[in-house]
């Protein structure tokens, strides 16, 4: 199973119509990660749907405005983390520690509580050219 489809697997439980695409974010130097298509959620969510969001809320397949904002960062001056090791806690989609890792990072640590999240991390170093480096912990 691809890593996308593994993360579809996991947005069936919160809403069977949701699904992941690959979207570049924007002033980030080509970084990709796979985040919640919004095109078939552009409808109205009956009350049901809304109840369950609340209990499988999928966080990791969006990227947070300060998450970016921290990844944009990161690339526009890589000498913050060029050569250090990183902790990317409550790592989510794992953008910060991507961002790290393409600024030079000596080596990064993705953590977060939630299993599905560092799935969503695993898939997005992949998707990222990253999966198959040694600087990498979960």
């Amino acid at each position: 199973m691809s890593t996308m489809e593994i993360l579809n697997q996991h947005l069936q439980p919160m809403l069977t119509d949701a699904r992941v695409t690959a979207q570049t974010l924007p002033d980030c130097q080509n970084l990709k990660l796979w985040l919640l298509d919004p095109v078939p959620l552009q409808r109205p969510f009956s009350a049901q749907e809304v109840h369950t969001i609340e209990q499988y809320p999928a966080y990791w397949g969006f990227c947070w405005a300060s998450g970016l904002a921290l990844a944009q960062l990161l690339l526009k001056q890589p000498q913050l983390v060029a050569g250090k090791r990183v902790l990317d806690f409550g790592a989510g989609s794992g953008v910060i520690g991507i961002a790290s890792l393409m600024a030079g990072a000596q080596e990064v640590i993705f953590c977060d509580i939630d299993e599905q999240a560092l799935d969503a991390c695993r898939a997005n170093i992949d998707l990222n050219g990253w999966l198959n480096n040694n600087l990498l912990s979960f």
